[in-house]
Protein backbone atom coordinates (compact mmCIF):
# COMPACT_ATOMS: atom_id res chain seq x y z
CA UNK A 1 0.00 0.00 0.00
CA UNK A 2 1.76 3.53 -0.63
CA UNK A 3 1.76 5.64 1.66
CA UNK A 4 1.17 9.40 1.02
CA UNK A 5 1.95 10.92 4.85
CA UNK A 6 3.90 13.99 5.21
CA UNK A 7 7.56 13.47 6.14
CA UNK A 8 7.14 16.16 8.68
CA UNK A 9 4.38 14.56 10.58
CA UNK A 10 5.96 11.33 10.12
CA UNK A 11 9.15 12.99 12.03
CA UNK A 12 7.38 14.83 14.07
CA UNK A 13 5.18 11.85 15.52
CA UNK A 14 8.40 9.47 15.42
CA UNK A 15 10.79 11.79 17.22
CA UNK A 16 8.87 14.71 19.02
CA UNK A 17 5.01 14.11 19.38
CA UNK A 18 4.64 16.76 21.19
CA UNK A 19 6.86 19.09 19.37
CA UNK A 20 3.90 18.95 16.57
CA UNK A 21 1.06 18.98 18.69
CA UNK A 22 1.91 21.18 21.59
CA UNK A 23 1.80 24.76 19.29
CA UNK A 24 -1.82 23.51 18.65
CA UNK A 25 -2.87 22.89 22.01
CA UNK A 26 -1.47 26.42 23.18
CA UNK A 27 -2.89 28.27 20.05
CA UNK A 28 -5.95 27.09 18.87
CA UNK A 29 -8.34 29.31 19.36
CA UNK A 30 -11.16 28.97 22.12
CA UNK A 31 -14.51 29.81 20.53
CA UNK A 32 -16.81 29.57 22.94
CA UNK A 33 -15.30 31.40 25.90
CA UNK A 34 -13.85 35.41 25.61
CA UNK A 35 -10.45 35.55 27.16
CA UNK A 36 -10.48 36.73 31.55
CA UNK A 37 -9.99 40.19 30.34
CA UNK A 38 -13.03 40.17 28.40
CA UNK A 39 -15.51 38.78 30.83
CA UNK A 40 -17.85 40.67 32.92
CA UNK A 41 -16.96 39.76 36.27
CA UNK A 42 -17.65 41.94 38.96
CA UNK A 43 -14.51 41.54 41.79
CA UNK A 44 -13.00 43.98 42.98
CA UNK A 45 -9.50 42.14 42.14
CA UNK A 46 -10.57 42.49 38.38
CA UNK A 47 -7.47 44.56 37.34
CA UNK A 48 -4.99 42.25 38.90
CA UNK A 49 -6.68 39.08 37.19
CA UNK A 50 -6.24 41.12 33.51
CA UNK A 51 -2.52 41.71 34.48
CA UNK A 52 -2.12 37.85 35.52
CA UNK A 53 -3.96 36.77 32.34
CA UNK A 54 -1.69 38.93 30.25
CA UNK A 55 1.13 38.18 32.02
CA UNK A 56 0.56 34.07 32.38
CA UNK A 57 0.01 34.40 28.11
CA UNK A 58 3.31 36.13 27.85
CA UNK A 59 5.50 33.59 29.57
CA UNK A 60 3.44 30.34 27.94
CA UNK A 61 4.49 32.07 24.96
CA UNK A 62 8.39 32.60 25.78
CA UNK A 63 8.20 29.45 27.49
CA UNK A 64 8.84 30.18 30.98
CA UNK A 65 5.86 27.73 32.23
CA UNK A 66 6.73 27.67 35.56
CA UNK A 67 5.79 31.32 36.28
CA UNK A 68 2.78 30.90 33.60
CA UNK A 69 1.80 27.98 35.66
CA UNK A 70 1.64 30.19 39.25
CA UNK A 71 -0.08 33.43 38.02
CA UNK A 72 -2.30 30.77 35.98
CA UNK A 73 -3.18 29.08 39.38
CA UNK A 74 -3.99 32.62 41.09
CA UNK A 75 -6.65 33.11 38.48
CA UNK A 76 -7.84 29.83 38.97
CA UNK A 77 -8.15 31.02 42.84
CA UNK A 78 -9.70 33.88 41.85
CA UNK A 79 -12.40 32.94 39.53
CA UNK A 80 -13.02 29.31 40.37
CA UNK A 81 -16.03 29.27 38.27
CA UNK A 82 -15.01 30.45 34.69
CA UNK A 83 -13.70 28.07 32.24
CA UNK A 84 -10.80 29.59 30.43
CA UNK A 85 -8.43 30.12 33.60
CA UNK A 86 -8.60 26.31 33.96
CA UNK A 87 -8.12 26.01 30.45
CA UNK A 88 -5.23 28.49 30.09
CA UNK A 89 -3.87 26.18 33.23
CA UNK A 90 -4.55 22.86 31.40
CA UNK A 91 -2.47 24.36 28.37
CA UNK A 92 0.39 25.42 30.49
CA UNK A 93 0.53 21.66 32.37
CA UNK A 94 0.56 20.12 29.01
CA UNK A 95 3.20 22.57 27.92
CA UNK A 96 5.26 21.66 31.21
CA UNK A 97 4.45 17.68 30.80
CA UNK A 98 2.46 17.43 33.69
CA UNK A 99 -0.01 15.10 32.04
CA UNK A 100 -1.80 13.54 34.82
CA UNK A 101 -3.06 17.19 36.38
CA UNK A 102 -3.71 18.32 32.43
CA UNK A 103 -5.81 15.30 32.42
CA UNK A 104 -7.96 15.94 35.49
CA UNK A 105 -8.85 19.19 34.33
CA UNK A 106 -9.80 18.89 30.83
CA UNK A 107 -12.15 15.50 31.56
CA UNK A 108 -13.73 18.09 34.11
CA UNK A 109 -13.84 20.68 31.56
CA UNK A 110 -15.61 18.34 29.37
CA UNK A 111 -18.17 17.52 31.94
CA UNK A 112 -19.21 20.94 32.24
CA UNK A 113 -18.44 22.13 28.69
CA UNK A 114 -19.47 18.95 26.04
CA UNK A 115 -19.55 20.87 23.37
CA UNK A 116 -16.91 22.59 23.59
CA UNK A 117 -14.01 21.57 20.65
CA UNK A 118 -10.99 23.13 21.83
CA UNK A 119 -12.02 20.86 25.45
CA UNK A 120 -12.19 17.77 23.46
CA UNK A 121 -9.44 18.61 21.39
CA UNK A 122 -7.29 19.48 23.97
CA UNK A 123 -8.10 16.14 26.35
CA UNK A 124 -7.83 13.80 23.31
CA UNK A 125 -4.19 15.82 23.42
CA UNK A 126 -3.57 14.63 26.51
CA UNK A 127 -4.54 11.24 26.46
CA UNK A 128 -2.63 10.60 23.22
CA UNK A 129 0.48 11.44 25.54
CA UNK A 130 -0.11 9.35 28.12
CA UNK A 131 -0.27 6.24 26.07
CA UNK A 132 -4.14 6.15 25.74
CA UNK A 133 -4.67 6.31 21.93
CA UNK A 134 -8.36 4.96 21.62
CA UNK A 135 -9.25 7.37 24.51
CA UNK A 136 -7.52 10.19 22.80
CA UNK A 137 -8.96 9.40 19.23
CA UNK A 138 -12.36 9.55 20.58
CA UNK A 139 -12.28 13.03 21.89
CA UNK A 140 -10.53 14.30 18.96
CA UNK A 141 -12.67 12.84 16.65
CA UNK A 142 -15.40 14.40 18.43
CA UNK A 143 -13.68 17.54 18.48
CA UNK A 144 -13.42 17.60 14.82
CA UNK A 145 -17.12 16.60 14.43
CA UNK A 146 -17.87 19.71 17.26
CA UNK A 147 -15.59 22.42 15.28
CA UNK A 148 -17.20 21.50 11.72
CA UNK A 149 -13.85 20.48 10.09
CA UNK A 150 -10.81 23.03 12.18
CA UNK A 151 -7.73 22.32 10.25
CA UNK A 152 -5.68 22.07 14.13
CA UNK A 153 -8.08 19.36 14.97
CA UNK A 154 -7.51 17.33 11.53
CA UNK A 155 -3.67 17.86 12.05
CA UNK A 156 -3.98 16.19 15.53
CA UNK A 157 -6.01 13.20 14.24
CA UNK A 158 -3.41 12.64 11.41
CA UNK A 159 -0.31 12.35 13.81
CA UNK A 160 -2.89 10.18 16.63
CA UNK A 161 -3.46 8.04 13.78
CA UNK A 162 -0.33 7.72 12.89
CA UNK A 163 0.64 6.39 16.38
CA UNK A 164 -2.12 4.42 16.70
CA UNK A 165 -0.80 2.47 13.07
CA UNK A 166 -3.50 3.72 11.33
CA UNK A 167 -2.22 4.52 8.42
CA UNK A 168 -5.01 4.92 6.04
CA UNK A 169 -7.16 7.09 8.65
CA UNK A 170 -3.66 9.01 8.98
CA UNK A 171 -3.67 9.54 5.19
CA UNK A 172 -7.31 10.66 5.30
CA UNK A 173 -7.36 12.86 7.93
CA UNK A 174 -4.16 14.61 6.18
CA UNK A 175 -5.79 14.77 2.91
CA UNK A 176 -8.67 16.70 4.85
CA UNK A 177 -5.77 18.69 6.71
CA UNK A 178 -4.47 19.54 3.46
CA UNK A 179 -8.14 20.68 1.64
CA UNK A 180 -8.38 23.56 4.39
CA UNK A 181 -4.80 25.13 3.13
CA UNK A 182 -4.77 27.52 0.64
CA UNK A 183 -1.64 27.15 -0.75
CA UNK A 184 1.96 26.07 0.09
CA UNK A 185 3.81 29.33 1.99
CA UNK A 186 7.58 28.15 1.24
CA UNK A 187 9.69 25.34 -0.51
CA UNK A 188 10.62 24.05 2.65
CA UNK A 189 6.85 23.58 3.39
CA UNK A 190 6.27 22.09 0.22
CA UNK A 191 8.49 18.62 1.43
CA UNK A 192 5.41 18.11 3.44
CA UNK A 193 3.65 16.82 0.80
CA UNK A 194 5.69 14.43 -0.72
CA UNK A 195 4.90 10.45 -1.44
CA UNK A 196 6.64 8.30 0.99
CA UNK A 197 8.08 5.08 -0.25
CA UNK A 198 6.04 2.06 -0.90
CA UNK A 199 4.95 0.74 2.84
CA UNK A 200 3.96 -2.45 4.04
CA UNK A 201 0.61 -3.98 4.47
CA UNK A 202 -0.34 -2.79 8.05
CA UNK A 203 -4.43 -2.86 7.82
CA UNK A 204 -6.88 -1.03 10.29
CA UNK A 205 -6.61 -2.22 13.97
Amino acid sequence: MRQFLPLAVLISALLATVGGTVAVVAAYPDRRQTPVHDQTVFSPQLPAIRQFDHQARLFMRAGKLREAEQLARKIVRLLPEQSMPQKLLGKILFLRGAYPEAEQIFRLLALREPEDPVVRNNLGEVLMERGLPQAGLRELLAAEHLSGGEKYIRYNLCVACLLAGRFESAEKYWGRYLRTEEKRKTPEEAVCFMPLPDAPETGER
